[in-house]
Parts: C-alpha cells; sequence; structure tokens
C-alpha cells in the first residue's frame, strides 16, 4: 500500500501552494510550512478517530464519499463556488477533531505564523483532499472498516514521526501518547539547543555521552551475535551503525530560522542549510570562485525512481530562486548524482534529469534563464560510498548541488 503521508503531501504542489497563499492572504513560505503541520495532523486526527466506537465505520463512509466527489481530480475548484471543497472540509473537520479542532488550528497557527483563520481553511482543505486519497485507497484494495483501521494504524508511527517538533499537538490528538512523548521530547530539545552561541556550545555536550552509549550497545550486539554462532557484526559495521544514529539524531535538531536575504526579504530556511551556505558565500567578496566547491540541497527529494520533484521540496527551490534574484550577478551549474547501486548508464541518465528538473524548476520560479549556466548529471562518477554499503551511508551520495561560476 501507498504511503499515506507522502500522497497528500504530494498533492500540495507549488500551483496550490501559490493560490493558497493568494486567497489566504499569507506569504507561501507560511503556506507551506503549516501544511506541514495540518497534514500530519489531519492524518494523526484520522489515526484517532479509526481507533473509536465505530468511528472506522464512519471514516470510511467519509473518505468513500470525497473519492466518489472525485475531490483530488477537482482541487483546483477549492477557492470557488458556494458550498465548495473548503465548507466541506470545515464539516469533516469538526467530525473526526470535535471540540479539539480549535486548539489544532491554533497550534498550526502559531507554528508557521499565518492568520488562526488562514490556519481553520488550511485544515478545512487538507482534511478532504486527505479523505480522498483514503477513499481511493480503500476502494483499490477493498477495505473494509477494520481493514482500513488497520491499514491505518499501519501508517501510524510513520505519520507521529512527521508531526514538527514545534507544533504540539500531540496531547491534542488521542493517538495512544506516542505523539505527545514525540512533541515532549523535541520541545526539550528546542529548550536545551537554543540558538545563541553560548547556548549552541553547551548544547553540544550531548554528543559525546550519545556516542558512548550508542558504542556500548553496539558492543553488546557484537557479543550477542557471536555467542549464538552466528556472523558477529564487524567493525565497519558498528562504526556505519553509531555514524547513522547520530546523523539521524542531528537530522531531528535541524532549526528553522529566518534569514535575510536582503534588507526588503526574508526567507525560512535550516540554520546552517544549503540558503545560509549560499548567502554567506555571495556575500563574501573575498571568497573564490571554486569549480570544485559545491553546495548540496539538503531538503529536495523526488518521487522514488524519478525526476519529479515532491511538493514539499519547492520550500528550498523558491528560497534558492530569491536568493539568486537577490544576487543577480551570480551564475550557477547545477549537479546531479546518484550511489554506486544498479546500472552506471541509468544512474547517469536519472542524475541528468534530475539536475534538469531543478533547472527547470528555478526557471519557472523566475531566475534569469542567464544565471543558469547549465545542469549536468554525474551519476556515480562521485559516489562514495560503496554499492553494498547500508542505505544511510549511501543516501548521501544521492544529491543534487549547487556551484557558484559567477558572483
Amino acid at each position: 500500500m501507498n504511503n499515506l503521508l507522502q500522497s497528500v503531501n504530494h498533492l500540495f504542489n507549488g500551483e496550490i501552494v501559490n493560490k493558497m497563499a493568494a486567497a489566504f492572504g499569507e506569504s507561501e513560505g507560511g503556506i507551506m510550512k503549516a501544511i506541514s503541520g495540518a497534514v500530519p495532523a489531519v492524518l494523526a486526527g484520522f489515526v484517532s478517530k479509526a481507533n473509536e466506537p465505530n468511528g472506522a465505520n464512519h471514516l470510511l463512509n467519509l473518505s468513500q464519499d470525497a473519492s466518489n466527489a472525485g475531490v483530488i481530480s477537482n482541487i483546483g475548484s477549492m477557492f470557488s463556488g458556494e458550498g465548495n471543497i473548503l465548507d466541506k472540509g470545515l464539516d469533516m473537520i469538526r467530525q473526526l477533531f470535535g471540540d479539539r479542532l480549535e486548539g489544532i488550528v491554533q497550534a498550526v497557527s502559531n507554528f508557521s505564523g499565518i492568520r488562526s483563520s488562514s490556519a481553520s481553511s488550511l485544515i478545512s482543505m487538507a482534511a478532504p483532499m486527505a479523505l480522498g486519497v483514503l477513499g481511493n485507497e480503500a476502494k483499490r484494495f477493498n477495505l473494509s472498516a477494520a481493514g482500513l483501521a488497520g491499514y491505518l494504524n499501519d501508517q501510524k508511527a510513520n505519520i507521529m514521526n512527521a508531526l514538527p517538533a514545534g507544533l504540539g499537538i500531540g496531547s491534542l490528538l488521542g493517538t495512544g501518547g506516542l505523539g505527545a512523548k514525540a512533541d515532549a521530547k523535541y520541545e526539550q530539545i528546542k529548550v536545551n539547543y537554543q540558538t545563541t552561541d553560548k547556548e549552541e556550545r553547551k548544547g553540544t555536550n550531548w554528543l559525546l555521552p550519545l556516542i558512548l552509549i550508542l558504542f556500548a550497545i553496539a558492543a553488546i550486539l557484537y557479543f550477542m551475535k557471536g555467542c549464538r554462532n552466528t556472523p558477529a557484526v564487524t567493525g565497519e559495521e558498528v562504526r556505519d551503525t553509531v555514524v547513522t544514529m547520530v546523523d539521524k539524531v542531528k537530522e531531528k535538531m535541524r532549526e528553522m530560522v529566518q534569514l535575510d536575504v536582503n534588507n526588503n526579504l526574508k526567507i525560512d530556511a535550516y540554520k546552517g542549510g544549503i540558503e545560509d551556505q549560499l548567502i554567506m558565500y555571495l556575500r563574501d567578496k573575498d571568497a573564490p570562485i571554486e569549480k570544485d566547491r559545491w553546495f548540496d540541497f539538503d531538503d529536495l527529494n523526488f518521487e522514488v525512481g524519478s525526476a519529479t520533484l515532491t511538493s514539499s521540496s519547492m520550500r528550498q527551490v523558491k528560497n534558492i530562486a530569491n536568493i539568486l534574484n537577490a544576487f543577480p550577478n551570480a551564475k550557477i551549474k547545477i549537479g546531479g548524482y546518484t550511489d554506486k547501486t544498479g546500472d552506471d548508464a541509468v544512474n547517469k541518465r536519472l542524475s541528468q534529469e534530475r539536475a534538469d528538473a531543478v533547472h527547470k524548476a528555478l526557471l519557472a520560479e523566475g531566475v534569469k534563464k542567464e544565471q543558469l549556466v547549465g545542469a549536468e548529471g554525474y551519476g556515480s562518477e562521485f559516489a562514495k560510498a560503496a554499492a553494498t554499503d547500508p542505505e544511510a551511508v549511501r543516501e548521501k551520495d544521492r544529491r543534487i548541488s549547487i556551484n557558484v561560476r559567477e558572483k
């Protein structure tokens, strides 16, 4: 079965985000941030509803109605006419969330910085879209109410893990406490690792104890496997496991900040991410142009095995476009890379198609053609990890990067 969260997120493409921003009178950045909280919140509401008495039957009926009404194929009509998708969606989310709705709307509003009325409209749109996807899945696999509940429970961990750290609505969702625990954990991380330099230095104290704990766990596994006369874990596997787990913890701690592109423009981006690095580099007149200095996109993804950008990737594409527009003398080349698995020729073709897709997306966001001096797919030519390395190690070789040719 499909990943429900991913399927719903894909519906929020650049065109829909643009229409929402215009209709609600909000920035595209604020809308995209709100979507990142609203979609998993709505899906968590589905999980909660499916586990209530007769809730799965109710949810199945709602999802079938949305599917039969063709909600997914008529998203563009959501802002027109009486009794449109937003009106129907408001009724749906009231049925889903009941008296919890006001708290969830306010949480999305506070998290994203958009007005509560805009957050309410956004959630009202996300609900029927998500129900349409769910109804299509139920129809595709001929799910009963019990089957639908099982399907949603299988998706639960993925949905709860997608709830942003700063949203803080786990306790409102009624999903077995998982969301509340996740929110508490990440709220504590946010408290411990604030943005001042002093606190950042203090915050790094977690890393050494964590590494020691992970090595201890790996050592126990090493000896236990040996005692069971099964192949022992190698030193390289222990190292890779620790590196991967530390990287995942650090990834969870990434902090979204507002960056000043110029006096008139601010963008939401990860601290230390590609946007942050690129702005500093373009501002630094003494930093030389180097053909081997590449800036890696760190929030850009494609649908599996394709060159189709996910809707969530458009936030970073728009950010890079804004930066290039603010530095009109800058010229860049786009590079696409894959890992070493699979056929070399296929990898090179895919990397070229993905580099071209980013090139096209930047042009669509208003970047001048002369600022984009090329897009090249290198396949696995520069991949560092072996084809047999763990997935978490190889994924670092699959990337899209930017090289500045003029500034």
